[in-house]
């Protein structure tokens, strides 16, 4: 914590997924593939100087899903992927630079079949 600056990072992204699934008893397996680009914007509160940054990114990622159904159409969705997401900033001192940064993205919900 620092009491002199806070920061509030925040990411908008899009992306487009490829996946195979297999139905496997009333279970359906999904194995796919990501590929996407993002928005980041950081702000900063600061007794000094500090400008507000914004950059561009994409990702690309794998993962399983697991969904099993649990009314007529409705069905309980998992999912967890591996990810790696690239983009540029400046470091200390201005110099523009390009990292990869690896993150695992997790989720549970609730679908419908149409």
């Amino acid at each position: 914590s620092n009491p002199v600056l806070s920061a509030t990072h925040d990411v908008l992204s899009g992306e487009l997924r490829a996946a195979r699934t297999w139905d496997v008893g009333r279970l359906a397996i999904e194995l796919g593939a990501t590929a996407g680009a993002e928005v980041l914007h950081q702000g900063f509160d600061t007794l000094g100087r500090a400008p507000n940054r914004m950059a561009l990114g994409g990702h690309v990622g794998a993962g399983i899903g697991l969904a099993v159904p649990v009314a007529e159409r409705l069905y309980l969705g998992s999912e967890a992927a591996a990810q790696t997401h690239f983009f540029r900033f400046e470091d200390r001192d201005g110099a523009p630079r390009t990292v990869a940064r690896f993150a695992v993205r997790c989720l549970l919900g609730l679908g419908a079949w149409f």
